[in-house]
């Protein structure tokens, strides 16, 4: 599957603009959004037809996922994971080179924030070396 620079390109600047909160665990709920959240909030904007679950004890669902991308989601931003896998740096000097985590651990474990977020999406799936993620 061939990814959707432009739907990463709104879900970047999205992440990037400081419009929304972080929260953890869920994709959204009363304190934020997680990373994946952002994105479908970016891509109901943009044309997706998701359904919308309102406030539950766990958050909000998109079209029934309440943790990860629903599958809409992943067609729009042309992607093959519901949770994708973002090229990192821990920040470890005992291991300096760049590593592999889901987004939802990037999010919810790792302590990125969101515009730090950005910057791993955009090292993964937009930077010119990012091409072989497009197979």
């Amino acid at each position: 599957m061939s990814i959707n620079k432009e739907a990463f390109e709104i879900w970047v600047e999205a992440l990037e603009s400081g419009e929304f909160s972080k929260t953890t665990g869920v994709l959204h709920d009363e304190y934020g959004y997680c990373c994946l959240g952002v994105a479908c909030v970016k891509a109901i904007e943009n044309g997706v037809e998701l359904y919308v679950e309102g406030e539950r004890e766990d958050g909000w669902s998109y079209d029934g996922e309440g943790g990860s991308l629903p599958p809409k989601v992943m067609d729009w931003l042309g992607v093959d994971e519901c949770d994708p896998m973002l090229r990192i740096n821990l920040g470890n000097p005992d291991f300096p080179e760049v590593e592999e985590a889901h987004a939802s651990d990037v999010n919810d474990n790792f302590g990125y924030d969101f515009p730090r977020i950005a910057a791993a999406i955009r090292r993964t799936y937009l930077e010119e070396h990012a091409s072989s993620t497009e197979s």
